[in-house]
């Protein structure tokens, strides 16, 4: 493929279907932007060209059949899908007619959707029949790597390592999979991207990601091994291949989590954000998707914090008076997980900012939402400032008193009022009933039996009928889809 990605407009006013769809897409490589409103999509159409749109027939501020003629009419070439409760045969077939590509019914099993939608667009994209949007990140197909990619010579060496496949890819760079020579070691490389490495700014924060988590040695952290420059000038750092998922994709997948499991994960993500305490490092980014659960023979749901992009050196080595400056007018962060006070562009931040992205990832991983599940990030932002937590027991009903207690002290807005530390935090948890109460023996069931992401792919690809879309079945119609 080019060095793109697909975008996907993802409109839905149901909390639930507009937080995992996007989590399920992004997963698969896709560029995500919601709208919870016919006039909200109408609006982001007109800003940007996405390669798909997905839309709820059923949306507040508009009938749903003139939200799908107005996309037609201003989103042309791009694959337009129908995903809805219940829909009569006689509308479906007028919708196909008008120039919807398909129509699928809730409930959806997201990955699979996603996967779906993911693989049409490459196959097409690759009979060049269908050109997708350029922006700016290359995600792998039949064969991972091309030659824009890397603007290497020899395309999949980098120093002295052979790249198999792309993992992912982020704002800064690609992640992937890769052999050490002459070792023999199998281990994942972050190669920052190419548009990139002539930015002195983003060579620096890279840089420092890498120095950042090199220097933390806990089993919870991702280990870094190696750094280095290509010869066109990108940087890159090899690090542990982990053999698991994030957490926001384990919850994209199964939802909300039993308690249990949830402070058998968080225990561990304190114990690495403590080590990174101790020498002076506050991460600033903490989130489901930096936080890895492992699965390997012998061993599951053994975490590993990574993506220490915006890590910052604190001014003092004593926990006790630990704050980091940063630049005058800079927010820093993910605006679904950031404290009031990075919210506020306070030039001191200590380790409680931490504290309290861990305590929003908690809420997350008990009820499958955000507190602030806003979709303008303004919104976002002022909401951590302003608004009141809702209490995650309101959403799962299920969720311990004990557990709900730990999580909305973490989310306290004055950074003072929350746990002192992650060892104070991880001590409330070890006191909550279901703590120690998850066991290998659960992990490895759910691992083995209840995530089937490999099986569910390989369906995919064996039965190559499952990926046509409606508008490749013929029909008389003519018209027939930051730091």
């Amino acid at each position: 493929m080019s060095d793109c990605s697909f975008r996907a407009l993802i409109v839905d006013d149901d909390p639930t279907t507009h937080h995992l769809l996007p989590l399920a897409f992004g997963r698969e490589g896709f560029l995500c932007d919601v709208a919870t409103s016919g006039a909200q999509a109408l609006d982001l159409c007109r800003e940007r060209r996405y390669d798909v749109v997905v839309t709820d027939l059923d949306v507040p501020d508009m009938n749903g059949r003139r939200l799908v003629r107005e996309l037609l009419s201003c989103m042309s070439g791009s694959r337009i899908i129908v995903h809805t409760a219940e829909i009569a045969p006689k509308i479906a077939r007028e919708l196909i007619a008008e120039g919807v590509d398909d129509i699928v019914c809730k409930p959806l099993d997201y990955a699979l959707f996603a996967s779906k939608i993911w693989a049409v667009l490459v196959r097409n994209h690759q009979k060049a029949t269908y050109q997708p949007s350029d922006c700016g990140t290359q995600f792998a197909t039949g064969n991972p790597l091309a030659s824009q990619a890397l603007g290497e010579p020899d395309r999949e060496r980098v120093g002295s390592f052979q790249l198999k496949r792309q993992l992912g890819a982020g704002a800064m760079g690609e992640v992937y999979e890769a052999e050490q020579f002459p070792l023999g070691r199998p281990c994942a490389i972050k190669l920052m991207k190419a548009s990139l490495s002539s930015d002195s700014v983003a060579r620096a924060r890279f840089e420092r990601e890498a120095r950042a988590v090199a220097g933390l040695s806990h089993w919870n952290t991702v280990r870094v091994f190696d750094f280095g420059a290509t010869s066109h000038g990108r940087f890159y750092y090899a690090m542990e291949l982990v053999p698991g998922e994030s957490l926001e994709d384990i919850v994209a997948v199964s939802g909300p989590l039993p308690p249990e499991r949830v402070i058998h994960l968080l225990l561990q993500t304190c114990d690495a954000l403590h080590e990174a305490h101790q020498v002076g490092l506050i991460h600033r980014d903490l989130k489901p998707s930096n936080i890895m659960a492992v699965r390997d023979p012998g061993r599951y749901d053994v975490v590993k914090v990574v993506d220490f992009g915006l890590a910052k050196e604190c001014l003092c080595k004593n926990l006790n008076d630990v704050t980091v400056l940063t630049q005058s007018g800079s927010i820093c962060g993910s605006p679904g997980y950031m404290a009031p006070e990075q919210v506020l562009e306070s030039t001191t931040l200590d380790h409680r900012v931490d504290i309290y992205s861990l305590g929003i990832t908690a809420f997350f991983l008990t009820t499958g939402r955000l507190p602030f599940p806003e979709t303008a990030t303004v919104r976002t932002l002022m909401a951590h400032v302003n608004d009141k937590v809702p209490h995650p027991s309101t959403i799962n009903l299920d969720l311990p008193k004990d557990l709900e207690c730990v999580i909305l002290k973490c989310l306290e807005k004055a950074p003072e009022d929350r746990f002192e530390s992650v060892q104070k935090l991880r001590q409330a948890l070890e006191r909550c009933e279901s703590a120690m109460k998850w066991t290998q023996r659960q992990a490895k069931h759910w691992w083995e039996q209840v995530y089937r992401e490999d099986a569910a792919r390989a369906r995919f690809w064996q039965d190559d009928t499952s990926l046509v879309l409606a508008s490749e079945i013929p029909v008389d119609n003519d018209q027939l889809v930051k730091a």
